[in-house]
């Protein structure tokens, strides 16, 4: 390095070159030259970018997602460097080019997940037990906005939630549970007809993130299964959701979207969660039973859930080898139904369908996400 040491000020961005460059990370270096954080992408993506922009002068580097759990970059640039503040309308050191909010200094970047379109969440209710395994029970399309600022944080979670399908006799609510280390939080919540008209908003204060409710009763949240062929799809109703935290929060401490996202069964007084968020006193996974098998799956958008009763592995065959393998073979399960064991109304389709290619994202109920943390890069300057 020079004798003007480390560079700060230099912006670190990670992108996902399969969702069209889509910013998944956005930081800028502090005092010593680092800018760390985490960003997720799905077990598809082998390859992320590394950009970083010091003064007008870009390095970029791939950085190979295989089986990696961390990253540490030294990034040095020859000669003398300078980092200019204009074009910083806001002061917060991101320049206006690559701020998302470019006249608020408390926020400076925005990742959607996925990076376009939705993913589907899919219940199985009758936990502990596998009952038909058709993981149609509750279903639901979501999506998640975080807005961080210049240090990479996160300032505000948005997340947009709408009822789609319930081919079960319980009933259940949708709720959220942030970590307990993210504090105090605003939380609003918004809920509209399926027409899309708007018939409350709840807003509260919440000294920790968890049971926020998300959609109520799940009877009087869409008026029929969508779990039957003769069945012409009818969507439920939709919240939406916004949270401010008082303190902001660093992403690997907020975890992974769509977070702990689950249902409370109200029959049995049991709630079903994703596998890997709680564990016993052995340490056994309360969420997966002994061979993998899990009680909630996330999913790429476009995917037509069993019909009623008719096991998933029916309408998927590639499903009980893929969690028997925890997710190392039959990745693309979902990508090959049996017709005859899925509702395949075309109303569905033409609601499912994305114009725009969408981000996969990871298949959290067999582990098969892989966690990118990106930590201690650093923008030296070398002689």
């Amino acid at each position: 390095a020079d004798s003007n040491g480390p560079v700060q000020g230099a912006v670190v961005q990670g992108e996902d070159p399969s969702g069209a460059n889509t910013v998944i990370f956005q930081a800028v270096t502090n005092e010593t030259g680092q800018a760390s954080g985490t960003f997720t992408v799905d077990n598809t993506v082998t390859e992320v970018t590394l950009v970083v922009d010091a003064g007008g002068n870009v390095v970029t580097q791939p950085v190979n997602t295989t089986n990696l759990v961390t990253c540490d970059r030294d990034v040095d640039y020859p000669g003398d460097v300078t980092i200019s503040s204009g074009g910083d309308q806001d002061g917060d050191g991101i320049t206006d080019a690559n701020d998302a909010y470019p006249s608020d200094p408390t926020r400076a970047t925005k990742v959607t997940i996925p990076g376009s379109g939705q993913s589907i969440i899919a219940y199985e209710d009758l936990y502990p037990s596998p009952g038909d395994a058709d993981f149609n029970d509750y279903v639901v399309k979501v999506s998640n906005e975080e807005d961080l600022n210049a240090a990479g944080k996160v300032v505000r979670l948005r997340g947009s939630y709408t009822h789609i399908a319930r081919g079960a006799g319980y009933t259940h609510q949708l709720k959220l549970t942030l970590p307990a280390a993210a504090g105090a939080l605003n939380y609003t919540v918004k809920q509209y007809s399926a027409a899309g008209a708007l018939e409350s908003t709840t807003t509260n204060h919440y000294s920790n993130g968890s049971g926020l409710a998300i959609l109520g009763n799940s009877n009087n949240t869409i008026t029929q299964s969508n779990t039957s062929s003769g069945q012409t799809f009818t969507p439920g109703k939709r919240a939406d959701i916004e949270i401010t935290f008082d303190t902001p929060v660093s992403q690997s401490t907020l975890g992974s979207a769509p977070f702990d996202l689950y249902i409370h069964v109200n029959n049995t007084g049991l709630d079903v969660h994703f596998p890997r968020m709680y564990f016993d006193a052995n340490g056994k996974d309360q969420y997966m039973d002994t061979n993998g098998f899990p009680w909630a799956l996330q999913i790429p958008e476009a995917w037509k859930w069993p019909l009623e009763s008719d096991n998933i592995e029916n309408g998927y065959p590639g499903f009980r080898p893929w969690y028997l393998s925890s997710g190392t073979t039959n990745k693309d399960w979902y990508s090959s139904a049996v017709s005859s064991h899925v509702f395949n109304a075309s109303s569905l389709f033409a609601y499912l369908k994305s114009p725009a290619s969408w981000m996969i994202l990871g298949l959290i109920a067999a582990i098969a996400v892989i966690g990118l943390a990106l930590a201690m890069i650093q923008r030296r300057r070398a002689a």
